[in-house]
């Protein structure tokens, strides 16, 4: 039997240009939504799910999530800093390998219920190590 996935990465380096209308609007992992931000209530569903050590890639208004995540309890946050260059969705898993065991990914989007992981994010998860992996 293999160990219990505890570590995650949550995808939340991206521009989110579909959900922003001006450039003073927070982040797309910062949008509230019932009062609460979407990335916060993804890290309630991830330590939820037992996940200990959870890495976030940041890239744009970094300082924001940063700061907004420093006052929060819980699982352990590391951040992977695309600040430079936005790597996309591969490129973030890749460059974040380093600071990871077996992991469940996920965007900031991503809200899931139950102890248990859909077999879809695994599977997922897979794809993208699998991305991650493929010589560019």
């Amino acid at each position: 039997m293999s160990a219990p996935i505890t570590h995650a990465m949550v995808l939340a380096a991206g521009l989110g240009t579909r959900m922003r209308a001006r450039a003073e609007d927070p982040p797309k992992p910062l949008t509230e939504v019932a009062g609460r931000t979407l990335l916060d209530r993804l890290l309630d569903r991830l330590e939820q799910a037992g996940m200990t050590h959870i890495v976030i890639n940041l890239h744009h208004k970094a300082e924001r999530i940063s700061d907004h995540l420093a006052q929060r309890d819980g699982a352990e946050i590391v951040y992977s800093d695309e600040r430079t260059e936005l790597l996309e969705t591969g490129g973030g898993v890749k460059k974040a390998l380093p600071l990871l065991g077996p992991i469940l990914s996920s965007s900031a989007m991503g809200i899931f219920s139950g102890r248990k992981m859909p077999i879809s994010w695994l599977r997922y998860a897979r794809a993208l190590m699998r991305r991650a992996w493929t010589p560019c």
